[in-house]
């Protein structure tokens, strides 16, 4: 799938380049004008992931797991009440939670090497995270 993409884009590339030097005025103008606009996307795209990794850096992401926190304490009272195995799936979950949390510590303290690899890594465990809290939640409402 990846020498496709790149072969794609070797192509694409090779005809914008033949167009822009030896095509009619029509081409010309139209690679001028696809050129433009992709240098503006590239622009808008390097704009966004930089404001997306200053705001991860200013905790934009902390707030979201601290609300889960606190919400997810109200389960685990709860959990304690119920018995049975809810008590040990509220301890492997509060696990993951402090994981996530230690994860974006660190990202929001250091260089990490891939941010967006780390970022959608940290998104992903959110993401299964709040499934098991739901199915939790949804397991101890069944046993009331």
């Amino acid at each position: 799938m990846k020498r496709i993409i790149s072969l794609l884009f070797i192509v694409v590339v090779g005809i914008l380049g033949y167009n822009f030097y030896f095509g009619s005025e029509e081409d010309k103008a139209r690679s001028r004008e696809v050129t433009t606009k992709a240098k503006d996307l590239g622009k808008t795209v390097f704009s966004l992931l930089k404001s997306e990794r200053e705001s991860f850096k200013n905790g934009k992401y902390d707030k979201a797991l601290d609300k889960v926190g606190v919400i997810f304490k109200d389960i685990g009272q709860k959990a304690q009440e119920l018995g049975g195995n809810f008590p040990e799936r509220y301890n492997k979950i509060e696990q993951q939670l402090d994981d996530l949390k230690a994860k974006s510590d660190r990202q929001n303290t250091t260089q990490p090497k891939n941010p967006d690899k780390e970022k959608k890594e940290i998104g992903d465990q959110f993401d299964h995270m709040i499934k098991e809290i739901e199915a939790l939640k949804k397991d101890m409402q069944a046993n009331e």
